[in-house]
């Protein structure tokens, strides 16, 4: 899950400053809900869960999940507070670092057609003026990006993004400016030899994504992916209406941890999609969402050995059992068959995407309020994304 450092955070203190009305947007109310299972058996619990949530406080909240039943989705709360706009299914969600498990689809696809090895050092396949400047580009691997084992520094923890981003609190990054923060930082360890979550990996994905294809990485993503599920309502970058015409809700933070909640909507997309490539951005639906996981666990979209490669877990030497795979994190709730998936996350929300093995079921839970500043909120956030998978996994 994407982390923002407490001078991260501070900086946002202060960016979050302005006026409540200048963070809003409108949601839009014309989306329509797919059909679905409407007498799936689990529809009673998991709309009484997140209406659980909401009753102790969460703005909004939203679940989906995908089984044997088939699909079925949920909403409850608001979408924006300020006028008390309902939060419906059909309102698209952040993915957050979701996103990562979409880049890396997309890259063994690529793999999987013979155009691109995950052996084969980066230098490889980034741009010259990147690859000679970024440390020891010859020595890391597109393994390592995607496995996290490189080594490369977080971005979003640097000094000088934190003064950067106070002055111009608005304006995107484009990739190139997020690499200036860390390209010529030595490494956390030597590549291979350890595991560390960072951002920077899956920002660098992007490029090996446009040199190994040809083309630009969102249309890899869509190509691969969006168009053979015909995920319709999943969206990245090249939608016209990409990100703030879409049927997205309002999101919020406890920014002083003091039970006060404050629009934070429009610093929240400039963070997680207008600044984000590969570690984040994608925006969708619930049931698009659930719709992907399945496709991806039940062989859909890759060869058997890039499944493989996928769910091959490394662990960090601090870590007491595995941290990742490929693009998807290990999660055991607690006995039987281990589960696997995403979390994602950034100052106005949280989800989280997970596959249930032993239910075969995947299972997507989201709210519009971020757990970064700490607080109640917070604590109720985690608690959603977390509750609910680990409440069906103990349903043998």
């Amino acid at each position: 899950m994407k982390a923002y450092p407490m001078l991260f955070l501070a900086a946002f203190f202060a960016l979050c400053a302005c006026e409540n009305t200048e963070q809003q947007i409108s949601p839009r109310q014309d989306c329509t809900t797919p059909n679905f299972n409407v007498q799936h058996p689990l529809a009673g619990t998991l709309q009484g869960l997140i209406d659980s949530f909401v009753a102790e406080g969460l703005p909004g909240a939203v679940v989906a999940i995908k089984d044997a039943n088939g699909l079925w989705t949920g909403a409850s709360g608001l979408a924006k507070l300020e006028d008390n706009t309902p939060m419906r299914p059909c309102q698209v969600q952040h993915a957050y670092s979701v996103s990562k498990t979409f880049t890396a689809t997309a890259a063994l696809r690529l793999r999987d057609k013979g155009l691109l090895k995950l052996d084969e050092p980066i230098a490889s396949y980034l741009p010259e003026s990147i690859a000679r400047r970024l440390t020891q580009a010859r020595e890391v691997t597109v393994r390592m990006l995607l496995n996290q084992t490189s080594g490369y520094h977080e971005f979003h923890d640097d000094i000088k993004r934190l003064s950067d981003l106070l002055n111009r609190p608005t304006q995107p990054w484009t990739r190139e400016e997020l690499l200036e923060y860390v390209i010529e930082k030595p490494l956390y360890f030597p590549p291979g030899t350890d595991w560390a979550y960072s951002n920077t990996n899956y920002l660098l994905l992007t490029y090996v994504l446009e040199k190994a294809s040809g083309k630009d990485h969102a249309q890899v993503i869509k190509e691969e992916i969006l168009d053979p599920l015909q995920l319709k309502n999943t969206h990245y970058k090249l939608q016209p209406d990409y990100p703030a015409q879409l049927p997205l809700p309002n999101h919020y933070w406890d920014r002083f941890a003091n039970g006060k909640l404050e629009n934070c909507t429009e610093t929240n997309l400039n963070i997680a999609c207008y600044s984000g490539y590969g570690e984040d951005g994608i925006l969708a639906t619930p049931l698009d969402l659930v719709t992907f996981m399945d496709a991806l666990v039940n062989g859909k979209l890759l060869s058997a050995q890039s499944w493989k490669d996928m769910t091959t877990w490394v662990q960090g030497k601090q870590s007491s059992e595995p941290d990742y795979g490929l693009g998807l994190v290990w999660v055991n709730f607690g006995g039987g068959q281990h589960e696997i998936g995403h979390y994602g996350g950034g100052i106005g929300g949280q989800c989280s995407l997970i596959y249930l093995p032993e239910q075969k079921a995947t299972i997507f839970t989201s709210t519009n309020v971020g757990r970064e500043s700490g607080g109640k909120f917070a604590f109720l956030s985690s608690m959603l994304v977390n509750r609910i998978p680990e409440r069906l996994s103990l349903r043998r």
